[in-house]
């Protein structure tokens, strides 16, 4: 991945200047400044394009709203693009633009004539288990949800972390200036029901540190760490208190569902 940013530069540059050659010194600067200028304006307009396309889109529809997600995308990096100096990234702002404009014909012109067939979850039920309004987020509500969906005919249930602010929702939500991900640094409040003492395998209670850890018995990547996890809160059981649930991943691992019944009637 790093190799490809020296590339970028020697294509970026061969380009710009060639085109500079081409068309003539004056003409490139005016071409910079328009290229800049559309990008500012896309970059500036970005929450009134979200709010159209928010308000547009059925939100029971999990394709719809992922669409509506690799629009917005495609209409920040295409705008972020166009205000950097240089052909090249004109040309990929270019491509972010017919992006946008070939997922809203597929979206208008072509829409899925058989959801189940082509994949489409269809959200059943969204169920609100936690609702907070942090300072960061400056206006937005995180709202906890777990979704009942039926995939090609199969009912399954699926946390889903959603913000809204004046009638907007969305899955995704960035800090510009931080580039903090809220969506991946938010997680739910534990409750207290899931330090039972029952599920204590380790450590004491009251201990500093609670963790809780779900865990498949067939998962090679557990069973590694598992022993390492025990053996710390063992040795500093005031300071780690460590609870087990199990959580068998029965499409990885079919016959697991067996083995754990095993080992909680054993």
């Amino acid at each position: 991945m790093i190799l490809l940013i020296p590339l970028f530069l020697i294509l970026e540059i061969f380009l710009s200047f060639s085109f500079i050659d081409y068309i003539g010194f004056w003409p490139s600067i005016f071409w910079v400044f328009s290229t800049f200028f559309i990008g500012f304006f896309m970059l500036k307009f970005s929450s009134l394009a979200l709010s159209h396309a928010m308000r547009s889109v059925d939100l029971t529809s999990i394709h719809k709203i992922h669409t509506v997600q690799q629009k917005s995308t495609a209409f920040m990096f295409g705008a972020l693009l166009f205000m950097i100096p240089g052909l090249f990234t004109d040309i990929l702002g270019l491509f972010c633009v017919l992006y946008i404009i070939y997922l809203q014909i597929t979206d208008t012109i072509a829409p899925q004539k058989n959801n189940h067939n082509q994949g489409e979850e269809d959200v059943i039920d969204v169920e609100i288990y936690e609702s907070r309004e942090p300072k960061e987020l400056k206006g937005w509500s995180a709202l906890f949800t777990k979704m009942k969906i039926d995939f090609k005919g199969e009912k399954v249930d699926v946390p889903e972390l959603i913000f809204i602010k004046d009638g907007l929702a969305t899955s995704t939500l960035v800090n510009l200036n931080t580039r903090e991900d809220y969506s991946s640094e938010l997680k739910p409040t534990v409750q207290s029901s899931m330090y039972d003492a029952h599920h204590l395998l380790a450590g004491n209670s009251n201990a500093k540190h609670k963790i809780i850890l779900f865990s498949d018995p067939l998962c090679p990547f557990c069973r590694e760490i598992f022993p390492r996890m025990i053996k710390a809160a063992k040795e500093h059981p005031e300071v780690f208190a460590l609870y087990y649930y199990h959580m068998p991943l029965t499409r990885i691992h079919p016959g697991v569902e067996t083995l754990t019944r095993i080992m909680i009637l054993a």
